[in-house]
């Protein structure tokens, strides 16, 4: 018997040491509570991460924990509703292919569509994600995985995300 799980995130504020100059939201913790509601009438364990919970670390942990926790069959609904960006680059890296990364504009940071697409390599065959993404630059928060993830006795991928080779060694990302 599958099972339905859920985790909604919703920022209206942000942390003014890490972001400068950007409004705060009216509606996007309700956004949260709403789609928490939805989910729970229809049989989903819910989980919430609002404002100063929604941190990377906080996301990406519940997106781990989900990885491990789903079998095949069950589902994850993610939404997100907050302020998204993206952060440019003048070639082309990361995941995607793309000049630029979309992001969601969490409560610490600005989590990085290749970073969420890792945590989702981490979930088994079968398991399904469904996203909902409340954000400005939302067109690539949510892509089917290309390769299927590397197994113990596979050589890790060639690839690096932006957010780890950036500050490392910017002219290695790929």
């Amino acid at each position: 018997m599958s099972k339905g799980y859920s985790l909604h995130i919703g920022v209206n504020k942000l942390d003014k040491t890490h972001y400068f100059d950007v409004p705060e939201l009216k509606a996007a913790v309700a956004d949260a509570k709403f789609w928490k509601a939805f989910a729970e009438q229809n049989g989903y364990k819910a989980k919430k991460l609002h404002n100063d919970e929604a941190t990377a670390s906080a996301v990406l942990t519940a997106l781990a924990d989900y990885a491990k926790l789903l079998q095949a069959g069950d589902i994850l609904l993610l939404t997100y509703a907050g302020h998204g960006s993206q952060i440019g680059n003048d070639k082309v890296t990361g995941l995607d292919n793309e000049r630029n990364d979309q992001t969601w504009c969490l409560y610490d940071r600005e989590l990085l569509d290749d970073e969420l697409f890792e945590a989702f390599r981490e979930f088994g065959d079968g398991t399904r994600i469904l996203i909902v993404s409340d954000s400005c630059h939302s067109g690539t928060i949510a892509r089917v995985a290309k390769s299927p993830k590397p197994s113990a006795s596979t050589s890790p991928p060639a690839w690096k995300t932006r957010r780890k080779c950036a500050a490392s060694d910017p002219g290695n990302c790929r």
